[in-house]
């Protein structure tokens, strides 16, 4: 057992002296502790910022000497040194320490500084000290980790650790989002930067995709890192300016985390400072360093400058909890979410317990074994089991949580092959409405493709859930009209699809025959096709003109849910079911497309028309998504949705009846004044927020179990025999 433990990060190096006549040098440092070397950093190639990112560990307080030396033939040469005592550092601690360089005994090296009239630069250490009583298992697991610190390149070290210690099983998984960055100021004076982030942890390093020309670069991208607890604590960012042209690029700023402060199986949405963001950038004049005050954090006076904000989430642990700890009895949700309680914790909507339990049926490996794991999301909490090794039937049995804050989320459950180094391959994927979920039933769940239309591969994919779904009806009745939570992290960016563009044509046109019907409707009463329909038609709406009040309005939308309400429950059991092959008369032609080989002095024509074919495509697909959400409304697709506006139409209807609309809409004009008056932000569209949280056709087909091939293809028929019974019902 372990006392004290000393984790010494040596993150990057800053302005150092250029040694080669190209004017860089080639650093690495070597640590000492007193006459022994201790660690030894590997060779960063041509820089005079390197960022090394690596960590080694000490159980001893005493003094540490950080050599810098530039890597040369047919001698290295120094390049100078900084000492950190670690004695001076209280235990339970992490600090990060700036150390400026000195050329200690280096006469020689001093006076080259001193030609070139510049410092030797410095280095930023990260030191992180544990004491006192700490786990056993916790300990044995830090040394064997430690054998090498992180590098990509062989280096030496004094200490006495076994070479042979087996670190290849990581703690767990570390998933980081990055969102955002505020407030870049950019390497040389100009207006943008194009910039992309480096995020190491450990020896692994993944970068992001360059946004270009932007002081407030929006990523969205997620990364995986493994973590070896204890080998390497903190992610380490460093944000970039890519140079058009070239493959350097200059740091504009880093950011870092500890992943000890966090909880793990919970998803983190933070800020963190952007450290080194203005230094060695500019130089201000005598009239702006008045006007900044000396100081960075008002430079470009936005919100949130000189922070990042990224998501990050530890899971697919290795020593999880017992699932019995971590559960609170059904009694306990019952009390926190009871609606005479409902105003204690508004915001504390609903809670989902989720146990994955098993597998079968997925697609074997031609030539390796599978290892399968399962991620969850809901919103921006992303969650995941650790890979069961070499099987094509794994069981997982692990539970998760997640508190949810919007009861119109989708849980998406997604089944992922691990083929090692971290690269993943889809297995399946299901989507389920939180409020579908049947609590406290184990269920299986057919894995679907890609698309969320048809099954995955292998034999009939299936995945085993057990979840449980509590919350307050009044507490999720209250964000109805809140703007919907984004989700930050992007799958892909958006592109023109021949695939989609015609499917969002189709649903444009089936909306349009639907309009068309009604508007028949409509010609066919007022030109007496049925007299006696006409009749009551003309004695109702001549009723209803002639007695006219604003309270008739919600009370007509009160009818036609009614009207759901009151016929049989023929679409009761089928809601989802109904959109099984609404597309199925094109999924040949869909199947049949192929891109077209073009001729290179067309391309420019083809992009443009690509550009055009894309706002078309998304202008389409927004509407229908609106117009299908506006219908499933008055269908009860989703029976809460439904319930709750037909609630809220009698409510309104009752209000109108007893206050004149003019003293509403005054109320109402008055506000909007006094928000305007009052600079408040501008306010969402309620009835936009209102459809956002209401499936469209297409989300319905994604939240579709698949049943038997036999049902498919039995109600696929069935379909195709109703729409084309449709289109020749006319008796001429």
């Amino acid at each position: 057992m372990m006392e004290r433990r000393v984790d010494v990060k040596i993150v990057c190096g800053k302005n150092l002296l250029g040694m080669d006549m190209s004017g860089k040098s080639d650093p690495y440092v070597e640590v000492y502790q007193g006459s022994e070397l201790v660690h030894k950093t590997g060779k960063k190639k041509s820089t005079l910022n390197p960022e090394w990112n690596e960590q080694f560990q000490t159980g001893e307080a005493g003094l540490l000497t950080f050599k810098v030396i530039d890597r040369d033939f047919p001698r290295d040469d120094f390049m100078g040194q900084a000492q950190l005592d670690l004695a001076e550092i209280g235990l339970n601690r992490s600090e990060e320490f700036t150390l400026y360089l000195k050329p200690g005994k280096d006469e020689k090296l001093a006076k080259k500084a001193e030609k070139k009239n510049k410092s030797l630069g410095l280095i930023i250490v990260r030191v992180s000290t544990h004491g006192g009583k700490t786990d056993p298992a916790e300990d044995d697991s830090a040394m064997k980790c430690f054998i090498e610190t992180v590098s990509n390149t062989s280096r030496k070290s004094s200490r006495a650790f076994s070479a042979e210690s087996d670190i290849s099983e990581p703690t767990g998984i570390v998933h980081i989002v990055l969102v955002q960055a505020r407030g870049l100021i950019p390497s040389d004076p100009k207006d943008n930067i194009n910039a992309f982030c480096k995020v190491s942890l450990g020896s692994k390093k993944k970068k992001t995709k360059i946004i270009p020309e932007s002081l407030n670069p929006k990523w969205r991208e997620g990364v995986d890192l493994p973590w070896f607890k204890g080998q390497d604590d903190f992610i380490e960012i460093f944000i970039h300016d890519y140079k058009d042209g070239g493959e350097k690029s200059d740091q504009v700023g880093r950011a870092f985390l500890n992943l000890r402060e966090l909880e793990p199986e919970v998803s983190h949405n933070m800020w963190v400072p952007i450290k080194d963001r203005l230094e060695g950038n500019y130089t201000f004049d005598a009239q702006e360093s008045i006007l900044l005050g000396n100081t960075s954090e008002s430079l470009l006076d936005i919100e949130r400058e000189g922070e990042l904000n990224m998501i990050v989430t530890i899971s697919g642990l290795v020593d999880t909890r017992e699932d019995a700890i971590m559960q609170e009895d059904a009694e306990q949700f019952q009390k926190r979410f009871a609606l005479s309680d409902t105003l204690s914790d508004l915001g504390d909507v609903g809670h989902l317990t989720v146990r994955v339990i098993r597998a079968e049926g997925i697609s074997p490996e031609y030539v390796w074994k599978r290892n399968p794991f399962t991620v969850l999301q809901v919103g921006n909490s992303r969650v995941q089991t650790k890979e069961h090794m070499g099987t094509v039937t794994p069981q997982w049995n692990k539970t998760f949580q997640f508190d949810i804050k919007d009861v119109y989320e989708v849980l998406e459950v997604t089944v992922f092959d691990d083929n090692g180094d971290y690269n993943y391959e889809f297995l399946g994927k299901i989507q389920i409405p939180l409020l579908n979920i049947e609590s406290g039933k184990e269920r299986w769940y057919r894995l679907k493709d890609k698309n969320l239309r048809q099954s995955a591969k292998g034999e009939a994919p299936r995945i085993l859930l057990d979840m449980k779904f509590h919350f307050n009806s009044i507490r999720a009745s209250s964000c109805v009209f809140k703007a919907k939570n984004i989700r930050y992290e992007e799958n892909s960016t958006s592109k023109f699809e021949y695939a989609k563009f015609k499917l969002n044509a189709r649903r444009m046109k089936k909306i349009k025959q639907n309009l068309n019907l009604q508007k028949q409707k409509v010609i066919n009463i007022f030109q007496w096709e049925d007299p006696l329909i006409s009749f009551c038609a003309l004695i109702i709406m001549s009723s209803v003109i002639w007695n006219f009040d604003s309270w008739m309005i919600p009370f007509s939308l009160v009818l036609v849910l009614s009207l759901q309400i009151v016929q049989p429950l023929q679409n009761s059991s089928g809601s989802l079911t109904s959109f099984t092959s609404v597309d199925d008369e094109d999924a040949a032609e869909d199947n049949a497309d192929t891109t077209d080989n073009v001729d290179g002095g067309m391309m420019d024509a083809l992009e443009r028309l690509q550009q055009r074919a894309l706002w078309m495509q998304e202008g389409m697909g927004e509407l229908a998504n609106a117009v299908e959400s506006l219908e499933n409304v008055f269908n009860f697709t989703v029976p809460f949705i439904s319930w709750f506006i037909y609630i809220f139409l009698i409510a309104c209807t009752c209000l109108l009846w007893l206050i004149p609309l003019r003293v509403l809409v005054l109320f109402w004009l008055l506000n909007r004044f006094r928000k305007g008056l009052m600079r408040r932000s501008r306010t969402s569209n309620k009835l936009s927020n209102f459809l956002s949280r209401v499936p469209d056709n297409e989300e319905l087909k994604n939240y579709q179990e698949l049943l038997g091939p036999g049902v498919e293809v039995r109600s696929g028929s069935l379909f195709r025999l109703r729409r084309r019974a449709t289109k020749d019902s006319n008796i001429i």
